[in-house]
């Protein structure tokens, strides 16, 4: 039986292999990168095996080198998953999603969980990129936004929002033309279509025209509660504003499809990190149903 190289310079490796640079490694290691290039000739003098190609600015893996990478990154995947579970006190679950979806939506619902369950915590990461649940070992669910869902085994449909315009108050009553200004999303994430809002409008009722255009949802709206146009934008997002009565919809108007809310988990959870996700997740779709309803 081959005798189990140092288990720090396994850890190097499959940190190497996963970011495919020495350097980069050595960064997330606060160590130099001499020291990491040193471990991974070490590591292969003790295999009797290449694992890496050298080019001149950039490493790659070889056949053996792919092989003990996926094995490597899975067990210490696990391991640190493992240890998490039985050192941490208190449980997290990390959630990834859209800006503005965590923003305008899911942070200012969180206090509401937690009365829920006190010992459970959600640590939300925004980004407005899709987040690679394999590279991202600390993600255990993304809340993902898009015009069609993921087809992995891991997606569960989520919502269907719809989209419809909205105005201040102040803004409407102060309507002297039919020719209303729009205020809409110039998406950040070039894969999201553009959705008309012009469907929205009953029987003709007013002449549209684009007027500004943000790549946040959030700046949409305040434009709107500023007195600045009218908002197209989603009524998941919208919902606190029309509670409060910031924003009302605007007359003569009515919403329709929008994009898509997914989930997708991180595979091979524990048990316990399973049950922590499927008590957020059904949390999650009574909010939804609530504010769709």
């Amino acid at each position: 039986m081959t005798k189990i190289p140092n288990l720090n310079m396994l850890y190097t490796f499959s940190r190497a292999a996963q970011l495919k640079s020495f350097k980069d490694a050595a960064t997330e290691l606060h160590i130099t990168p001499t020291a990491v290039s040193h471990q991974m000739r070490k590591l292969e003098e003790v295999l009797g095996q290449t694992l890496f190609i050298r080019l001149t600015r950039e490493i790659q893996l070889t056949e053996k080198g792919q092989q003990l990478a996926d094995v490597s990154q899975r067990i210490f995947s696990e391991l640190t998953r493992t240890l998490d579970d039985i050192t941490s006190e208190d449980k997290q679950i990390t959630v990834t999603t859209t800006v503005a979806f965590a923003s305008m939506w899911l942070v200012p619902k969180l206090a509401d969980f937690q009365k829920l369950n006190a010992g459970l915590k959600v640590s939300i990461v925004t980004s407005d990129d899709v987040v690679d649940m394999k590279s991202s070992q600390n993600i255990d669910l993304a809340i993902r936004y898009s015009k069609d869902i993921d087809n992995t085994k891991n997606a569960t449909p989520l919502v269907t929002e719809t989209m419809g315009l909205y105005a201040s108050k102040a803004y409407i009553s102060g309507l002297s033309s039919k020719t209303i200004p729009v205020i809409t999303t110039n998406w950040k994430n070039k894969a999201l279509p553009n959705i008309s809002f012009t469907g929205c409008i009953d029987n003709g009722r007013y002449q549209t025209q684009k007027a500004e255009s943000y790549d946040q949802e959030n700046h949409v709206i305040q434009a709107a509660v500023s007195g600045r146009g009218v908002a197209f934008v989603s009524d998941i997002l919208v919902d606190d504003y029309v509670q409060n009565e910031w924003l009302v919809r605007l007359p003569g108007t009515h919403s329709v499809e929008g994009l898509k809310y997914y989930l997708v988990s991180r595979k091979s959870l524990s048990s316990g990190m399973q049950s922590n996700i499927d008590f957020f997740v059904t949390w999650l779709n009574q909010q939804l149903a609530e504010a769709m309803s």
